[in-house]
């Protein structure tokens, strides 16, 4: 062997096929464990100590045959990275190399890996692993001639697994260690905006669950599976996988590795085979059984990558990284490239986008703080998995946490975990060939306001989330709600009009008491009345208990099968006889109360008298430090007036007034505190307007003042204000009335007429009359006078105007009533 100055007495060791008998494939079997580990090892060795100057130009290149050991191919015919059929052999045609302005040689491997070397071929300037849906390479840079990793493409049939992240870098003899060059820098593989990091030092290591991150490269016409158990095919094992200096240690450190991947593709072909298995296990092991059982599959996998420190998600979903409660188990289960194709184009080879899959599989049941805000943000679940370098599925779900609204306290009354959440679904659209994303809700969720004197519920009926394109410093989140008012009846006058048809201050439950789901306290309570013998006769009750006892029985705890049974259960109690019920059991009193809650859910849900509402906002926001805020802002919410309906006998029923708008008083927003309204008194009391609520804003047209008001209507604004009950601490009802008079130039102390008339008042109070089944409100305008500068008229004496509503309106309340009365 001249070329490569290696001495007469080396030799590779070859296995003689001429005259053997039996099966080919035996010997052949024999040669590729025994012979091929112990050829690659001895070529390794002679590689690194050959000394033979390599080629130094291109016209070297073009017109001299290479034979040494470390001497690439070179090629300009079309190539496929990773081949994926036994009828689709790599080509590595020799012909002559693309010079890159005089500098560096660009040719493939023998995996047909796209190569640039430098002139003399010393250095692998870059070897090309996968091109990414941005056109952005990873691959590794600057491979000496002698160093391992470069080594091991040398074959075009190798096997290569890496787990340990500093076989990626060179160390000096320092202690301890520097790194003095790393060879895996370009290591960011986007594919369709979702971002993974493969840079060594962000590599999962020492995980308790065995998820360490695993870079594996298959150029091996075997099964991956096959190849895994045999250590025998593996690429410098003693490199890549141990890093222990210690031979023993180093066996252990390969077999505990090889054990680990084998049982992970082997479950993975088992999942994918299971008819048993639910569709979204067997669609996340597919494309791993593919890879661990097929003969003809080459590329590139990576196991367990991380996401970069922003999470890596696309600009539209950043937002879910305010979410993100478990940053150490947000990785992806799987990354990899079925291979790149390189064509030649203006006379030089380039790699087209490569064929990449991968699967996001993220989980988090945890419960997150809510904080004084009253609010918390939490991604649920997140899946996302690519073929072809397309997202061929995407499912989420985020829960936003409401444990207030409008200030007070809050109880998902609905609610199986017992938490205040909106569940948000996560789904994706294609636009003119343009992914999207949408998260969003629809459906019942009626939050009661226990400490609230206003409220009864909030019900959100819709819900959406999306992340603020403008956020630049921070990431920003919009909620946006849907929803229904269901106002108290309260006892002193029915202010607030849009509600369920109840008697005045009638709670529709004290729901304090509960700490579970309705359908779990009965299912409790069905055991303890079983152990006493006091269910034996009822049928219902004894196919719960056995369906749920044969769940148990079975281990598989699935939560849909025990939710199934929890609503049975409810059933089943609601059905047993009332005396049974009066059993002195804290469990089953606790069932007795939440299968009350039950009948109030079908109460709500028959329920029309409520006040809709959209466009209710919760911006949250988060930094790189991990600080949340939220806000929330009621600034944009309107009403729908023809879906609403209120009371019969309450203020608006009654009255003939408009709903303008809805009021949020701020302390920190100057601009939200309402001006010109003078205090009017009610039932309630009279005081003056508070600096923090929330109210509505009602319009009264009292008609028309004649020519002295030239012929303008009398559009007055009431305003009704309640100030949440927010630490519980209130004893009663906080509220404001306000009249305001319409005009410029109106105040609190009169309405202007004609120049310098003006009609002025003193106090005004809002009654109500419900002594008949007809409720009747009247606003009662005390001490009115016409003053002209300094003068008023009727200088002596009262006058009053009363304004009334049709006590008997039914659909309409849009007429109204006067009368004055004067008093010397």
């Amino acid at each position: 062997v001249p070329v490569t100055g290696l001495p007469a007495e080396e030799y590779l060791p070859l296995f003689p096929y001429g005259g053997v008998s039996g099966k080919l494939s035996h010997y052949q079997q024999m040669e590729e464990q025994l012979l091929n580990p112990q050829r690659r090892q001895r070529i390794q060795i002679l590689a690194q100590t050959d000394n033979t100057p390599l080629i130094s130009t291109a016209e070297e290149v073009s017109s001299t045959p290479v034979t040494s050991l470390n001497e690439p191919s070179v090629s300009s015919a079309p190539m496929m990275a990773a081949n994926t059929s036994a009828t689709a052999p790599m080509m590595a045609a020799n012909t002559a190399p693309t010079v890159e302005e005089e500098e560096s040689i660009t040719g493939t491997t023998a995996q047909g890996l796209l190569a640039t070397y430098s002139s003399d071929y010393e250095t692998l300037n870059k070897l090309l692993l996968a091109k990414d849906t941005e056109g952005i390479s990873l691959s590794f840079q600057d491979l000496e001639r002698r160093s391992n990793l470069r080594s091991a493409f040398g074959s075009n049939q190798m096997f290569l697994v890496i787990t340990d992240p500093n076989s990626l870098k060179t160390f000096d003899t320092s202690e301890p260690p520097q790194v003095i060059k790393e060879y895996f820098l370009e290591n960011l593989l986007t594919i369709v905006g979702w971002k993974f990091n493969l840079n060594p030092d962000n590599w999962r290591v020492n995980q308790s669950d065995g998820s360490n991150t695993v870079l594996i490269f298959k150029f091996l016409d075997k099964p991956l599976l096959d190849i895994l158990k045999d250590t025998a095919l593996w690429e410098q094992p003693d490199v890549f996988v141990a890093n222990d200096a210690n031979p023993q240690t180093q066996v252990q450190q390969i077999k505990e590795v090889r054990d680990r991947l084998v049982k992970f593709f082997e479950d993975a072909i088992a999942t994918a085979n299971d008819p048993n298995a639910s569709e979204k296990d067997r669609d996340n092991a597919a494309p791993l059984a593919r890879v661990g059982s097929s003969t003809f599959w080459s590329g590139m996998i990576a196991l367990n990558v991380a996401l970069p420190a922003d999470l890596g998600l696309p600009q539209e979903l950043r937002a879910l990284e305010c979410g993100i409660q478990n940053a150490d188990n947000f990785y992806a289960q799987y990354v990899g490239s079925n291979g790149t194709p390189i064509l030649p184009k203006d006379g030089q080879l380039e790699a087209e986008q490569s064929s990449l899959f991968g699967l996001l599989d993220y989980q988090d049941n945890s419960v997150p703080e809510t904080g004084p805000s009253g609010y918390a943000f939490q991604v649920s679940s997140l899946r996302v998995q690519f073929q072809n370098s397309q997202i061929s599925a995407f499912s989420s779900e985020v829960n936003l946490t409401l444990d207030k609204l409008f200030g007070e306290a809050t109880l998902l009354l609905n609610s199986r975990s017992r938490r205040n959440i909106v569940i948000l679904k996560g789904f994706t659209e294609e636009h003119n060939g343009v992914t999207t994303y949408a998260f969003s809700f629809s459906g019942e969720n009626y939050f009661a306001l226990p400490d609230s004197y206003i409220l009864n519920t909030v019900d959100i009926v819709k819900a959406e989330f999306a992340t603020d394109p403008d956020s630049q410093e921070v990431t920003i989140g919009r909620f946006t709600l849907w929803g229904r008012f269901n106002f108290r009846n309260l006892a002193e006058i029915d202010l607030f009009s849009f509600g369920i048809e109840t008697p005045p201050d009638q709670e529709l439950l004290n729901f304090n008491n509960f700490e579970d789901n309705p359908g779990k306290l009965a299912l409790t309570a069905l055991e303890v009345l079983n152990r006493k013998g006091l269910v034996d006769n009822n049928q219902q009750a004894q196919d719960v208990l056995t369906d749920y006892n044969n769940l148990i029985a079975s281990g598989e705890e699935i939560r849909d099968s025990i939710t199934a049974i929890q609503d049975r259960a409810l059933e089943a109690f609601q059905s047993l006889n009332a005396e049974i019920l009066t059993i002195d059991d804290e469990d089953v009193q606790l069932a007795v109360k939440a299968s009350n809650l039950n009948e109030t859910l079908k109460l709500l849900d028959d329920n029309e008298q409520f006040l809709p509402f959209s466009k209710v906002v919760i911006i949250m926001e988060c930094n790189n430090a991990g600080d949340t805020t939220f806000s929330f802002d009621s600034s944009q919410i309107a009403f729908d007036l023809v879906k609403s309906k209120v009371r019969t006998n309450s203020l608006y029923g009654k009255f003939p007034l408009k709903l303008v708008n809805f009021v949020e008083l701020d302390p920190n927003k100057p601009d939200s505190q309402p001006k010109g309204y003078l205090p009017v008194k009610t039932p309630l009391g009279s005081s003056s307007i508070p600096t923090s609520g929330f109210g509505l804003n009602f319009e009264l047209n009292l008609g028309s003042l004649g020519a002295l008001a030239g012929a303008a209507q009398f559009v007055v604004n009431l305003l009704v204000v309640w100030q949440p009950n927010s630490d519980g601490s209130q004893e009663k009802a906080q509220t404001f009335v306000g009249l305001r008079l319409p005009g410029i130039g109106g105040d609190v102390l009169g309405f202007p007429l004609q120049s310098v008339l003006k009609l002025s008042f003193k106090t005004v109070e809002l009654i109500v009359d419900r002594s008949s089944n007809n409720a009747a409100y009247l606003l009662k305008i005390k001490k009115i006078a016409l003053k002209l500068f300094v003068l008023s008229f009727p200088p002596n004496g009262q006058t009053e105007i009363v304004i009334f509503g049709n006590p008997d309106a039914t659909d309409s309340n849009d007429a109204v009533g006067w009368y004055a009365a004067y008093a010397k």
